[in-house]
């Protein structure tokens, strides 16, 4: 599988821990579409659009850039895939402060409570 994503021949071996750590970035990669969803959810388009684009954009440009600059300069491309594999744990750590803010500020609009239906009193009219 490393070598179907161009990964080096020769660190194969070596990395192979490597997709061990690519499932446990999963999670991570759900933060951007929980913070889509919930901000669409409550109306809040332009959050929604500046969560989503903050991974594609101001995350992963740079450390992709980053990343290929250091496998040119080590002449190892072993710190590419690093790069690469790190782009969803940054955007992570910045949109979980930004989702927790959120929650305390638009809690009323993400918690639905029911009405009290209970009557306290019924009064019988004969």
């Amino acid at each position: 599988m490393l070598l179907m994503f161009a990964f080096p021949s020769q660190y194969v071996s070596k990395y192979k821990w490597w997709l061990v750590l690519c499932v446990y970035s999963y999670p991570f990669c759900a933060t951007t579409f929980i913070c889509f969803t919930i901000y669409q959810g409550i109306n809040k388009t332009t959050l929604a659009s500046i969560t989503t684009s903050f991974r594609a954009i101001f995350i992963a440009i740079p450390i992709i850039c980053l990343g290929y600059g250091i496998s040119i300069w080590t002449n190892n491309s072993i710190y590419y895939f690093i790069a690469m594999g790190g782009i969803d744990f940054i955007a992570s750590l910045c949109l979980i402060p930004f989702l927790c803010y959120s929650w305390k500020k638009y809690d009323w609009q993400l918690i639905d409570h029911p009405d009290n239906f209970v009557v306290s009193s019924l009064k019988i009219k004969v």
